[in-house]
């Protein structure tokens, strides 16, 4: 049975897709994820997500952690980033644009994405950006990434 039994229930519950039958939610060391990459052919695009809670104090483990990893990602997704020192990050992985929305009035949450350069990234956040209302707060960044012809 899955580890995260919970969150593999609740999917359950909302829906039956046969898709959601083949994922696996179990935790995997560096290893074990390697060993199961190995094997994945003519990937389309490759995601990586990780809530960082402060991109400022753990980006050293974040880029050690990613060193580990046989994939080279085309898109890392970091939930709550924080609103310290962002700029500072815009290089801090190399061939990568760094995008990012942060709370307007808080320095805690966030979002930030960094997409490599072989793909074509617009910035399409005036279709799709959430408003923030009084109730609501919610940091997002819309991006459209499309294959580069002639790259990698």
């Amino acid at each position: 049975m899955y580890e995260n039994s919970n969150f593999y229930n609740s999917l359950l519950a909302v829906t039956k897709s046969e898709l959601l039958q083949k994922l696996n939610f179990n935790y995997r060391t560096v290893d074990d994820f390697n060993n199961m990459s190995s094997s994945v052919k003519n990937m389309e695009i490759s995601v990586f997500h990780l809530n960082i809670q402060s991109l400022n104090k753990n980006h050293v483990n974040l880029f050690t952690f990613l060193q580990l990893l046989n994939i080279q990602f085309d898109v890392i997704v970091l939930s709550e980033i924080w609103n310290y020192n962002l700029d500072f990050y815009h290089t801090l992985f190399k061939d990568y644009t760094f995008y990012y929305d942060t709370p307007p009035v808080s320095k805690v949450g966030g979002v930030g994405v960094f997409v490599n350069n072989v793909w074509n990234c617009n910035v399409i956040n005036i279709e799709y950006k959430l408003a923030i209302h009084d109730e609501v707060a919610v940091e997002n960044v819309w991006l459209e990434i499309t294959k580069s012809v002639g790259k990698r």
